[in-house]
């Protein structure tokens, strides 16, 4: 496998072969296109964050991997954690990862702040 480093400051993974790879924590550019930067690290983030938020459940429980590129682009997503472990503040955080334009999404300095103003810091 070889990764080559595009124009536009993103990777993509090269392969004459296919490989398993962890559809439920990548976002759908990753999927579909083999893109990765550092918005679909946010997307990572946002899915390993709930995680935490789950006690360590598996993203879209239930759901083969094979269905999550469609699912996405149906615009669906992980569901809300207990609000008593996760508040409104941090599921915003988690939707604004998990949005369909990757311009839209935080920078890792923005969920930085945002988390740091969470802490009461």
């Amino acid at each position: 496998m070889a990764v080559e480093r595009g124009s536009e400051g993103y990777y993509r993974v090269a392969s004459g072969k296919t490989e398993k790879v962890p559809v439920k924590w990548m976002a759908p550019e990753s999927i579909e296109d083999h893109i990765y930067t550092h918005k679909t690290d946010v997307w990572s983030f946002g899915v390993t964050c709930w995680e935490v938020f789950t006690c360590g459940a598996v993203p879209y429980p239930g759901l083969n991997p094979l269905n999550v590129p469609r699912e996405l682009k149906l615009g669906r997503r992980l569901e809300r954690p207990s609000s008593a472990v996760c508040s409104d503040e941090i599921w915003s955080m988690l939707l604004r990862c998990w949005s369909d334009d990757p311009k839209d999404q935080p920078n890792f300095p923005t969920l930085m702040e945002i988390l740091f103003n969470l802490s009461g810091q």
